[in-house]
């Protein structure tokens, strides 16, 4: 009793004890966790599924990447020999669709690293839907566009052959995306990275697309020069439009502090 006592008039006890029951009643603010693709089990689970369809599409369509490559690079765009099933059709459409969301997820965790880390919208999911209707309007926009210009100088049957080799193209950029988006997921991939292999895969896709333009429309005159014209209206020119309007939708959505 008189130890309790004396304890009651420490006044050097009771500021400790008061100081201990108050942190503990309150608790201490940490920073938050911030937000990672890897660190979410939806979009995790997501690119798990587009990592099985690729894998099985690629497995069961090696014939038809071989004839499509050879028509691309070693001969002469015949629309006869150079014929896709409605199977191969729909999962062309299907892959594309799927390079969209792949784009959509890199390039919104491209954007919260360097450009905006808050945004307006604050449901993430929200916000990659909106990044991945872009991305598929711009791939329908350019391709009516381009539709348009081959019809009215070329005709339809090499408009026929120019759409054909721009969705094997977008395939394939799906494919080349996918190690990317599992890097970046799974393997703690830095961003910094991850933007410098996806600049690389899209100056690819402008390679392979700019030799197939030319081989569709101008080999036969031999002609670089409306080659390179004609690339730049349809290829460079939307691209740096999407570009902009990209970069404007993110300044838009991002807190300005």
């Amino acid at each position: 009793m008189q130890a309790t006592h004396f304890l009651d008039h420490d006044s050097t006890w009771n500021q400790a004890t008061t100081a201990v029951a108050t942190d503990n009643s309150i608790g201490v603010v940490g920073d938050s966790i911030p937000y990672s693709i890897g660190a979410d089990s939806t979009l995790t689970t997501i690119i798990m599924a587009c990592t099985i369809f690729t894998f099985i599409f690629v497995a069961k369509s090696q014939r038809f990447f071989s004839r499509q490559f050879r028509h691309i690079f070693f001969m002469t765009h015949n629309h006869e020999s150079n014929t896709e099933t409605s199977t191969e059709l729909r999962l062309q459409l299907l892959m594309t669709a799927i390079t969209c969301l792949l784009m959509a997820i890199i390039s919104y965790d491209i954007a919260k690293e360097f450009i905006a880390p808050r945004f307006i919208i604050v449901n993430d999911y929200l916000l990659i839907a909106i990044m991945l209707a872009m991305f598929m309007t711009y791939y329908v926009a350019k391709w009516t566009i381009a539709a348009i210009v081959n019809i009215t100088f070329f005709g339809g049957k090499k408009n026929l052959q120019y759409w054909k080799a721009q969705l094997f193209i977008a395939t394939c950029q799906g494919v080349l995306i996918l190690p990317i988006a599992l890097l970046l997921t799974y393997f703690n991939f830095t961003v910094e990275k991850v933007f410098i292999c996806l600049c690389f895969v899209l100056f690819l896709n402008k390679i392979i697309t700019f030799y197939s333009d030319w081989s569709i429309f101008f080999k036969q005159n031999r002609n670089y020069l409306q080659t390179f014209l004609y690339f730049c209206a349809l290829e460079i020119t939307p691209l740096l439009a999407f570009a902009g309007i990209w970069l404007m939708t993110i300044d838009f959505l991002k807190i300005n502090f």
